[in-house]
Order: C-alpha cells, then sequence, then structure tokens
C-alpha cells in the first residue's frame, strides 16, 4: 500500500461547511493539478479552521499516486471545492 504522512492546515471560511471523522474516504487532494483520492486519518476530525500535523493518507490508486506524490511536496485539499492545503512529509509502499 502507497501511503503518505502529511501535515494540512483547513481554511476557516470555506464556500462548502462539513465536519469530518477522523478518518474520512471525503476528501481528494491535488497533486499538480490531478485529483487523486486516499483514506485520510488523523488524531481529530476534519472541520474548517483546524490544522492538522500529522495525516497518514492511503491512497486508493497506488500507481497514479506514486506518479504523483513525493515527499516534500504541496498540494490542495478538495470538499466540493479546495478547502486547504497541505505537504507531504514522507511515503512509504
Amino acid at each position: 500500500m502507497f501511503e503518505a504522512l502529511a501535515s494540512l492546515t483547513l481554511d476557516e471560511s470555506p464556500d462548502r461547511a462539513y465536519r469530518l471523522p477522523p478518518s474520512t474516504r471525503s476528501l481528494l487532494f491535488v497533486f499538480g493539478g490531478q485529483q487523486i483520492g486516499a483514506v485520510a486519518n488523523s488524531t481529530s476530525e476534519f472541520s474548517p479552521g483546524t490544522s492538522h500535523d500529522e495525516v497518514r493518507l492511503q491512497f486508493w490508486a497506488e500507481a497514479a499516486a506514486r506518479a504523483l506524490v513525493g515527499a516534500g511536496d504541496h498540494f490542495a485539499v478538495w470538499y466540493g471545492g479546495t478547502v486547504g492545503q497541505g505537504r507531504v512529509h514522507s511515503v512509504s509502499g
């Protein structure tokens, strides 16, 4: 399984209200203009204005993720529109 350890910050006032559990498949991640899905695991819920220092992203499409995602990469967090941003710290698998 290809996965990344990342940090992310969610915008305080997104266009769409949401509150997601600490483990969710609902968020998408945009690397180099390409959306890719992953299970996002954190220690707290994902909601506007929150920051997450250690999020494990377990990608659904491993081959695509390997081509798009690398340590140090910056990405957008998407949930019906851009709701935040993040940075990959490491990848494994």
